[in-house]
C-alpha cells in the first residue's frame, strides 16, 4: 500500500516538475508531505490492527474460560 501511494505521488510530482511549474524546494516539500502522510496512515492502520487483535484475543480467552 505504501509503495502504491509513493509511486503515485512521485509520478505526479515528477510530471509537475518536468512541466516547469515546480521548483526543487517545492518538489522536496511535497515529497516530504506525501511520505509523512503515508507514514501516518501506516501508523493508524497498525493501531487499528493492534486493537482488533486485542479484542479478538480477549474474546477467545473469555470463551475458553467459560467452557472450563
Amino acid at each position: 500500500m505504501r509503495k502504491l501511494f509513493s509511486l503515485l505521488a512521485v509520478s505526479g510530482l515528477v510530471l509537475l516538475a518536468s512541466s516547469g511549474f515546480a521548483h526543487a524546494g517545492i518538489l522536496e516539500d511535497a515529497m516530504n508531505a506525501v511520505n509523512s502522510l503515508v507514514s501516518g496512515i501506516q501508523g493508524l492502520l497498525s493501531a487499528v490492527a493492534s486493537i482488533l487483535i486485542f479484542f479478538l484475543t480477549y474474546r477467545v480467552i473469555k470463551k475458553a474460560l467459560n467452557r472450563a
